[in-house]
Parts: structure tokens; sequence; C-alpha cells
């Protein structure tokens, strides 16, 4: 009796689990999915492993030509930017943002607004530091005491805009990952249930 004839009635439960959004009760049905597929994992990297050995062995190469062979594919199969990856990316974007309207979309847009306002704060600190210098090289007393004002000011605003930034940041990522992890499960339960 092989993992997935054990698995395919639990991979069709939590299938309906998670298109009747009970994701709670999908907990430990989870950890014997992932535990099937960490075992099927492991066998066939043992079994690509045996069949790389036994290549070797045949060629008579040594463990150290296998090696430097891998390390060879391994600089030409580098990441590169086309057509191919443009669409990859498309299709993660399409399964995590589905519409302009969700929360993942909503989120993401804060983020930018975020980094734009930003980006105007360090515009704005540096103009007033490089004034500041130069109202103590002319010695303007109180055109550095209102640009420190103003720095300490704008410094406020920069740290609470910092913050801001680091939590839609991490609000995305955590949205993101719930999302295309989900994707990922209904894609391997879809292909458990009907291989």
């Amino acid at each position: 009796m092989g993992v997935l004839s054990v698995l395919r009635p639990v991979c069709g439960r939590v299938l309906k689990l998670l298109l009747t959004k009970r994701r709670y009760q999908v907990t430990a049905l989870l950890a014997a999915m992932a535990t099937a597929a960490a075992v099927k994992y492991l066998r066939e990297a043992t079994r690509r492993l045996a069949m790389q050995r036994e290549l070797a062995s045949t060629r008579g190469a040594s463990h150290a030509a296998l090696a430097l062979q891998t390390s060879r594919s391994a600089l030409n199969s580098a990441v590169r930017i086309d057509s191919v990856f443009l669409r990859r990316l498309l299709f993660v974007l399409r399964v995590a943002m589905p519409s302009p309207f969700c929360r993942e979309s909503a989120n993401a847009l804060a983020l930018t607004v975020s980094l734009l306002a930003r980006t105007a704060m360090t515009l704005t600190l540096s103009r007033n530091m490089g004034s500041n210098v130069e109202a103590l090289c002319n010695r303007d007393w109180r055109r550095v005491m209102n640009l420190s004002l103003e720095f300490v000011s704008v410094t406020t605003v920069a740290a609470l805009l910092n913050a801001l930034i680091k939590y839609f940041s991490s609000t995305l990522a955590i949205n993101l990952r719930d999302k295309v992890s989900v994707w990922d499960l209904v894609l391997l339960l879809l292909c458990c249930v009907f291989s």
C-alpha cells in the first residue's frame, strides 16, 4: 500500500476544508501530508544520488570530478531574467494579488506610498543638513536654531515612516506567504487526488 493511496482520502478532506475556509481543522492533516511529501522527496533524492554514483563509477570518474561537473552545470544554469522568468513572476503575482482591491494590493500600495514619503523625507533631511552647515559657517545662530528644530521634527516623522515601512513590509510578506502557501497546497492536493 503506497503513501498516496493512504493519503488520497486525507487530501480530499483537506481540499474540502480549504474550500469551505475551515483552515483551523487542517493543521493535523497538513502535518501528515508534509511528512508524506518529505518521505517521497527523500526517496527520490536518494534514488537520484544512487544513479549519479552509479554513473560516476561506470565512467570511471572520481567523486571530485563528479562534484566539479555538478558545480559547472550549476554555473551554467544560473538564473536569467527572460520570458520564462517573467511569466512565472506574473503567475505568482496573479496568485498573490488576484484583484486590485484585495488586502495584499492595499498593503503593497501603502508600502509604496510609505517608501515614497521616506524618499521625500531623506531629501528634506539632506537639504536641511546642508542649510544647517551653511548657517553654522555664516554664524547665523538664529537660523541654526530654527533649522535644528526643523531637523528634530523631520527626523521624528522619518522615524514613524520607518516603523510604518517595517510594519507594511512584514505584513505584506506574511499575507503573500499565506496566499502562495494555500495555492501551493491546493495544487498539491489536486495532484494527489487526481493522480
